[in-house]
């Protein structure tokens, strides 16, 4: 008895194609949500001043965005396929890949929202810091213009409200 391969039909590749671009989506969709939450706590760190964790932090946010690309790229790739069809097969797919792309949106809303915010608190910080630098350079002017004079040790009087 000889067995012969079952070759696939162009109705088994849309079946294949639209639920690997649920489990995209899907994978999309978790990857989002930690990005979501790792926003959240960047937030949380900006406000905390808390720079070195805020580093180790990107770093892992760095990560999630890539394999977010990743999911993204793998997603083009697939819609650009005849068979995929919009995830269109007749199993039920469409409706639930309209759902995932749904939830998807909201998901980036919240995140573009939450970096917003960190972005205006980075501001603030940086405006604070600006700020703190130059009444820093304020200070050091002053002290250079009434500061310690000649060899004598004594403060000099370089300004004064009297005449010569």
């Amino acid at each position: 008895m000889t067995h012969t391969p079952r070759t696939r039909s162009r109705t088994d590749d849309v079946h294949a194609t639209a639920g690997d671009m649920l489990k995209l989506m899907q994978r999309q969709e978790t990857l989002l949500a930690e990005l979501e939450s790792l926003a959240s706590h960047q937030h949380e760190l900006i406000c905390a001043e808390q720079t070195q964790a805020l580093l180790d932090h990107m770093t892992r946010r760095q990560t999630v965005v890539d394999a977010i690309t990743d999911v993204t790229c793998a997603l083009k790739a697939g819609s650009d396929d005849d068979g995929a069809a919009g995830g269109c097969d007749g199993n039920g797919n469409h409706a639930a890949v309209n759902a995932s792309a749904a939830r998807i949106d909201v998901i980036i809303g919240r995140i573009a929202a939450l970096d917003d915010a960190s972005r205006l608190a980075m501001t603030a910080l940086r405006d604070g810091f600006a700020n703190q630098l130059g009444q820093v350079a304020n200070a050091r002017g002053a002290l250079s213009v009434y500061g310690q004079g000649g060899s004598t040790g004594r403060p000099m009087n370089r300004f004064t409200d009297r005449e010569a």
